[in-house]
C-alpha cells in the first residue's frame, strides 16, 4: 500500500503566523501577535487557575494585564 507523502512541517513561527491570520483580514488595520510561552511551577499554575475561575477571570487577560502595568512602570522608571 502507498502512502500520501507529507506537507513538510511548518516552523514555529509559520504556524504562529497562520493562526493569526483569518481570511478576509490582509491588509486590515490589525495590530499583530507574538506569542510567549513561560514555564511556570505546576502548583503556581494550578492556583493561578483556580483563582481565575473563582473570579470568572480569563487567565490570558490576567497576564495581559500584569505585563501592561509592569511594562508603565519601568517606562515611568519604577525599578
Amino acid at each position: 500500500m502507498s502512502t500520501r507523502p507529507k506537507a513538510p512541517p511548518k516552523s514555529a513561527d509559520q504556524w504562529i503566523a497562520s493562526q493569526t491570520e483569518s481570511p478576509g483580514t490582509a491588509g486590515a488595520d490589525i495590530a499583530a501577535t507574538k506569542r510567549l510561552t513561560i514555564d511556570l511551577e505546576a502548583d503556581l499554575h494550578v492556583r493561578f487557575k483556580s483563582a481565575c475561575a473563582q473570579h470568572q477571570l480569563k487567565m490570558v487577560e490576567e497576564v495581559r494585564g500584569f505585563i501592561e502595568t509592569r511594562v508603565r512602570e519601568l517606562e515611568a522608571g519604577k525599578p
